[in-house]
């Protein structure tokens, strides 16, 4: 298959095993309190066209987040032991390298319930993901390095007793180095995210769905888009 023809992969396993309860995974998590992170990654990729010359319109890397301020909870998410699965053939080793929530309850030591929301504003919500190439059918390549995923924030919270939960539809903005050139883009997550915020054990779990996008670095600027999820933990 040519690198300029739409182009996609199957579901995989992590996908299918996606459909259980997020709720029993994150409860499972938190009270471990394990110091690592699972990313399970299904990639869905798409191109839109090739051509020569260089890709210019997506250059820089604007702030989407904000910084934290008094009030803030700064959770670190663990990358030691992570792994990263993509469906492809043969598959590709990836890493967390880092992330970070931040987050400010509206009230201290709030027990969530559907009769008593708990509210926070969510100022960040940023992964560093380890570089990778694509390889396409044609042999030629697509190399990413240093790519960063970063919610559009900051979002107003609610948790009535399911964790507080982003939904499908918000911005993820991707930043990354595409075949030596800086670039970023957004695009709109195809799934939920939830948070769940522990603050007795000072711990996170975050679930999350979002699509990591990025630029050919071509005159069409080709879009190559792949969805992913997202499990991961932290303490503060």
């Amino acid at each position: 298959m040519s690198r300029c023809a739409p182009f996609a992969y199957g579901e995989s396993a992590a996908t299918v095993a996606r459909r259980t309860s997020i709720r029993d995974k994150l409860t499972y998590i938190v009270p471990a309190l394990i110091p690592k992170a699972l990313i399970l990654a299904t990639i869905a990729l798409v191109t839109n066209g090739c051509g020569k010359g260089e890709c210019t319109k997506f250059g820089g890397c604007p702030a989407v987040d904000e910084d934290p301020d008094a009030g803030t909870v700064v959770i670190n998410l663990s990358y030691s032991n992570a792994f990263i699965t993509i469906d492809e053939d043969p598959p590709q080793d990836m890493a967390l390298l880092g992330g970070q929530v931040i987050l400010a309850p509206s009230e201290p030591n709030c027990i969530a319930s559907s009769d008593h929301p708990c509210h926070a504003k969510l100022s960040r919500l940023k992964f560093q993901v380890s570089g990778f190439t694509q390889r396409f059918s044609d042999n030629s390549t697509l190399t990413v390095d240093e790519p960063v995923v970063s919610l559009m924030a900051p979002v107003e919270l609610d948790d009535q007793g399911a964790g507080f939960l982003i939904p499908a539809g918000n911005q993820f903005q991707t930043c990354a180095l595409v075949d030596g050139r800086r670039q970023s883009d957004t695009a709109k997550s195809n799934e939920l995210t939830t948070l769940i915020f522990d603050e007795a054990r000072r711990s996170m779990s975050v679930s999350s769905s979002f699509v990591l996008i990025v630029h050919a670095d071509s005159d069409k600027c080709a879009a190559v888009t792949y969805s992913m999820h997202l499990i991961a933990a932290g303490n503060w």
